[in-house]
């Protein structure tokens, strides 16, 4: 074999091993960007179970001030830890690295099953 043979290899070889590095950080990305979507569906399930709680009319005065406060404090929860903010910024990183590697991502898609 000649030396460039040998070169085209080497370079080949490099650009795999790349490669799979960036599709490691890629699935690192979604799998952060699917916790903190989970962290997130979980505290809106719980603030629709309170304010569902609330709509009923047989609540005493009592249970109406603990739904009111646990609802509040769910909330002031979803505003601190700002989760929507880290999701779409996790996305645009992935999308960016995405298009940069493959030339094309299918985030921020109509599909559900993007991540």
């Amino acid at each position: 074999m000649s030396p460039k043979k040998f070169t085209l290899l080497d370079k080949k070889h490099v650009e795999s091993a790349q490669s799979g590095k960036d599709d490691k950080h890629i699935l690192s990305l979604r799998k952060n960007a699917r916790v903190l979507q989970a962290k997130n569906n979980e505290l809106a399930k719980q603030l629709w179970d309170v304010e569902f709680k609330l709509i009923k009319q047989d609540i005493g005065p009592e249970q109406l001030t603990q739904l009111t406060q646990l609802k509040e404090t769910i909330t002031q929860k979803l505003i601190e830890e700002n989760y929507v903010d880290k999701i779409n910024r996790l996305l645009e990183v992935i999308q960016t690295l995405e298009i940069s590697l493959y030339g094309h991502s299918d985030v921020n898609g109509n599909s559900p099953y993007t991540l």
